[in-house]
């Protein structure tokens, strides 16, 4: 039921964003698409994955009216190069790979941004160090005071 319920609610917000986009996606949008296709990270067996997202997919399907893809894909970087080449149209990326693929095409749009129980918007921050940098924050701030 939830996951159901989640599928239907993407639909419908992509179906208004499609519609807010005007006369690029005129009355054809769903034939100019084709497929909507989703990529996620298969944990495991990338079959038993797939499978698992069968009722989401034909929930998604429902929503859009048109046919949805599954795109199971390794790690992150393969939904990156995925999106920035045009293979899929829809993944659910970790703040690192939604940075990644805005610094590679710029060529994406968040659908949704997370909230906190009381409303809040949600953000993650990332801190990326050379592998024979810092170990910990402790030796950032260390690093910091002795520069100064």
């Amino acid at each position: 039921m939830r996951v159901r319920w989640a599928a239907a609610l993407l639909g419908q917000m992509l179906l208004g964003m499609a519609m807010m986009a005007g006369p690029t996606f005129g009355a054809d949008w769903r034939e100019t698409i084709g497929s909507f296709r989703v990529g996620f990270v298969a944990i495991g067996n990338p079959t038993e994955a797939t499978a698992r997202l069968e009722p989401f997919r034909l929930a998604l399907a429902e929503g859009l009216g048109l046919d949805v893809e599954l795109f199971a894909g390794r790690d992150y970087a393969t939904l990156v190069d995925a999106l920035v080449q045009s293979r899929i149209e829809y993944a659910i990326l970790s703040a690192t790979a939604h940075a990644l693929a805005e610094a590679r095409c710029q060529c994406i749009e968040p659908v949704a941004i997370a909230r906190d129980g009381d409303g809040a918007i949600g953000y993650s921050q990332i801190l990326i160090v050379r592998a024979d940098g810092a170990a910990a924050l402790a030796d950032l701030t260390r690093a910091a005071k002795e520069r100064s």
